[in-house]
């Protein structure tokens, strides 16, 4: 089956960044493990398609180190980290591709918040140089479960610790 025939993109596209000291190892990680199709590639990045997103891997001398964590319920998560918003079933299956491949979670894939608003299944994980990585569920892969509550909240697909475009308030001017 194509990959690309069961993705549907509903919302804006993003870029986003990791950084990987070991290019072989980066492109076995990215383009092998999480299978995600190589685009254009340089000797010092590689493109990815994420989802129909952009993903770049900087090749860089020495591996990234997180600049800190956050406590996310019961657990310590790598900030920054880059990811994406899934729906449940790409969600579980992607969990399960990376356990096959012996992939090493930070946090287990694990329902966050059971039975309350923006309830949601979540993972973290590090690239073979220590990005961090982290994917949702979160029932609708198109709404940021963090802002749908909201009243008039914008739908959100990609994220990487920063507001959606669209969820930003610009300023104006009398």
């Amino acid at each position: 089956m194509n990959r690309h025939s069961e993705i549907v993109t509903t919302g804006p596209v993003s870029i986003e960044t990791c950084v990987e000291a070991d290019g072989a190892a980066a492109r076995h990680f990215y383009g092998r493990v999480l299978v995600l199709p190589e685009g254009r590639s340089t000797d010092h990045r590689m493109d990815w398609d994420l989802e129909e997103h952009q993903m770049v891997t900087h090749l860089v001398a020495s591996a990234p180190r997180p600049a800190g964590t956050s406590l996310v319920e019961k657990h310590t998560g790598p900030v920054p980290r880059c990811g994406l918003l899934l729906d449940e079933q790409r969600f579980h299956e992607f969990a399960e591709r990376l356990r096959a491949a012996g992939v090493r979670f930070d946090i287990e894939p694990h329902r966050r918040s059971p039975g309350e608003p923006g309830e949601q299944w979540a993972m973290f994980f590090r690239g073979p140089a220590g990005s961090a990585l982290e994917f949702k569920e979160s029932g609708h892969a198109h709404r940021n479960p963090a802002v749908h509550e909201r009243a008039g909240a914008p739908p959100a697909t990609p994220f990487n610790n920063r507001p959606a475009l669209e969820d930003q308030t610009a300023p104006t001017t009398a």
